[in-house]
């Protein structure tokens, strides 16, 4: 199925262009060993002459973890590009919401997967790690954002980049004099080092607490007009999301703001078709 999207929409694509992105140079390459003495077998698949793993174009790619044909990725990166929320996109592609949803967030795992300062946040599966611990442990009523991740948001050359911080735990960050605000389910501080700011994501239970010294004072980032009529434009399209999706949405948001929404379509097509990466 084919999707209208009116006048103005992004061009229509070809589902053969996704192949262009999945072959270097028009080569085949084994997703394995990233060879490329591979050879065609009869029932379309390719067999390696290195390793001797057999596979298809898609084998390995963010594009082959939802069951969906590559005309209806196309069509749904078109929706994408044009923000609409996943529960529209599904009566527009007439498929069940939790399959659009699934590929949505694979299409935005594809994004942030492409700053390799992320990888420590995925899986094995390519899915983000759970870092709340509540109801574990010695944590059965909040962890108070102990293992959340923490980003630092730099601006330069008219461009923002969101860097996963691994070596700075949230605690640190309570402790920091910083002015601090809450910024949806975000928490972002006042200039730090070479950061314009930093930022973590974490319960209600934690914004309730520190609420009273939380809601005073202002932060570096206020003043920064451009990145909030652009912020405030996109992410309000969608639900509020969970802190665990925190790095998708921040990626998304560096991603649409650093390159023109005539690239956006193009772009896409290529994160998808990158390699799932192996954060061991």
């Amino acid at each position: 199925m084919t999707i209208d999207n009116g006048p103005g929409s992004v061009p229509d694509g070809n589902p053969e262009d996704l192949l262009v992105f999945c072959r270097r140079d028009g080569m085949v390459i084994c997703p394995r060993c990233t060879e490329m003495s591979v050879y065609p077998l009869k029932d379309g698949r390719f067999r390696c002459a290195g390793c001797a793993y057999t596979f298809h174009d898609f084998t390995g790619r963010w594009i082959n973890r939802c069951k969906m044909q590559p005309a209806q990725w196309l069509d749904l990166i078109r929706l994408f590009v044009d923000g609409i929320p996943v529960n529209k996109m599904a009566a527009r592609m007439r498929a069940s919401y939790e399959t659009t949803l699934k590929a949505v967030n694979t299409l935005r795992l594809s994004i942030l997967a492409a700053d390799p300062t992320f990888w420590p946040l995925l899986n094995t599966q390519g899915n983000l790690k759970t870092h709340c611990r509540k109801g574990h442990g010695g944590h059965d009523d909040h962890c108070l954002g102990e293992h959340a991740p923490v980003f630092g948001l730099q601006r330069y050359d008219g461009k923002l980049f969101f860097h996963h911080l691994p070596k700075t735990p949230v605690n640190a960050i309570l402790s920091l004099s910083l002015n601090k605000r809450v910024w949806k389910t975000l928490v972002y501080t006042d200039r730090y080092q070479d950061y314009d700011a930093l930022f973590f994501a974490c319960c209600s239970h934690l914004r309730r607490l520190f609420a009273e010294r939380w809601s005073g004072g202002t932060a570096f980032l206020d003043n920064d007009v451009s990145f909030w009529d652009f912020a405030e434009n996109w992410l309000p399209r969608y639900r509020c999301f969970t802190p665990k999706c925190c790095p998708l949405y921040l990626k998304e948001l560096e991603f649409r703001f650093n390159h023109p929404p005539s690239s956006w379509y193009k772009l896409l097509m290529q994160r998808l078709c990158e390699f799932v990466p192996n954060p061991r």
